[in-house]
């Protein structure tokens, strides 16, 4: 295990942060807080639960950013398998599209 630097604390800190932005009743935030938690890649494995939660948002824009973050997150995703596999049948293409992709990305990890 390698010792916790200053980034790594601040960086779980915006994890926790963006996952309760997750739960944001205005779209704009959510989207906001998937797209961070995408670039953030591999260190937002702890926001793995919530973005597949997202992977049920009423918000197409969310849902396929949420498919785009897994994917971000690579092997430590792997949790998130089965729900990427039903938004396959995402009425969305974009949203079905993504979560190809994440899966693609998951596998691949």
């Amino acid at each position: 295990m390698r010792p916790e630097r200053e980034g790594d604390a601040m960086d779980s800190e915006t994890v926790r942060q963006r996952i309760d932005e997750l739960k944001d009743r205005d779209m704009v935030i959510r989207q906001r807080a998937v797209d961070a938690l995408r670039q953030l890649g591999p260190e937002a494995k702890s926001a793995v639960p919530a973005l597949t939660a997202a992977l049920r948002d009423s918000s197409c824009g969310v849902r396929r950013r949420a498919a785009e973050a897994l994917g971000a997150v690579g092997a430590e995703a792997r949790s998130s398998v089965p729900a990427l596999t039903e938004a396959l049948r995402d009425r969305i293409h974009t949203v079905r599209d993504a979560a190809r992709a994440a899966l693609e990305k998951i596998g691949k990890a």
